[in-house]
């Protein structure tokens, strides 16, 4: 059995969180408003951030959130994992992901068909 590889600590454009927790990175039209952070939050990442991370968090093409903290600005996709693992967060979030709880989300059953 292989050992996975270890989880990459990451920012969260929302929370300033850095960690290796699950996150949402989604895609942004060009220009879309919150996208590079201000130089506020820029002071207030704490020391030892990896200049990887820093360099995602300020790529104006994407957002990359905590699954609750993209749930707290309206994303459904994270609204539905949010609810479907009790709210987990963190390494619980991980484990409740990595158990499959999530692994049909978003997916229509299948229809039936009568005779």
């Amino acid at each position: 059995m292989t050992t996975p590889a270890p989880r990459q600590a990451r920012l969260c454009d929302v929370c300033g969180g850095y960690d290796d927790h699950p996150r949402h990175v989604t895609s942004v039209a060009p220009g879309a408003e919150g996208t590079v952070p201000d130089n506020a939050f820029l002071d207030a990442l704490p020391a030892g951030v990896s200049a990887r991370a820093i360099a995602e968090v300020m790529d104006p093409s994407t957002f990359v959130r905590h699954m609750d903290c993209c749930a707290s600005r309206g994303c459904s996709t994270c609204l539905e994992v949010t609810t479907a693992t009790g709210g987990a967060h963190g390494d619980a979030l991980t484990a409740a992901i990595e158990s499959g709880v999530v692994n049909d989300l978003g997916s229509a059953a299948a229809p039936t068909q009568e005779a």
